[in-house]
């Protein structure tokens, strides 16, 4: 969304779980950490509207973000050229073949993601819609809000995207993931 800014508040900033933020800069997030609490490992992180460039995510880095995948999935649906994800076969043999769950939720989206043997090749820039799979838009569960005390979003011109939009590819990165 143009102009925006989010901030979040007392986030856990655990080195071994900290990979998205290394991929976000890696693809020109603005991302800015501030009031570091290094015993509880916690800080606030401020992201702003961001062109965003594809990247390739693989090796040291996969342990760190394994569980952000499906975010950084959408992410990379935004970014201008390609995204390539390597380095994840785990995700095949989890519940479900999570790196197809996830190609399949955002294709029916109007990405364009092509999965791999251990990850996925994301073609960035798309035009995300609503999709027909419905049962995508019901998480059977309850978003935990407990990693972060609370939630500023200053945001302008605010009509750019529908709302509905926003809140469906949020629920179904959430929901990929829960699968």
């Amino acid at each position: 969304m143009p102009n925006s800014r989010v901030v979040l508040k007392n986030v856990g900033i655990n080195e071994t779980r900290t990979g998205i933020i290394d991929v976000i800069r890696a693809m020109g997030g603005k991302l800015e950490i501030t009031d570091m609490d290094p015993i509880a490992k916690s800080a606030t992180l401020t992201v702003e509207t961001s062109d965003l460039n594809g990247t390739e995510i693989g090796g040291a880095l996969i342990p760190r973000l394994i569980d952000e995948l499906p975010i950084i999935a959408l992410l990379a649906t935004q970014a201008q050229g390609q995204t390539v994800i390597k380095d994840a076969e785990e995700l095949k043999v989890k519940e479900t073949d999570r790196i197809q769950v996830v190609a399949d939720a955002l294709n029916s989206m109007g990405a364009t993601i092509t999965p791999t043997a251990d990850g996925m090749i994301i073609k960035g820039k798309s035009a995300l819609h609503g999709s027909q799979s419905q049962h995508l838009w019901r998480p059977p569960y309850r978003y935990d809000d407990s990693h972060c005390s609370s939630l500023e979003l200053q945001m302008e011109r605010s009509n750019w995207i529908e709302p509905k939009l926003l809140t469906q590819a949020t629920q179904a990165s959430l929901m990929i993931w829960r699968l």
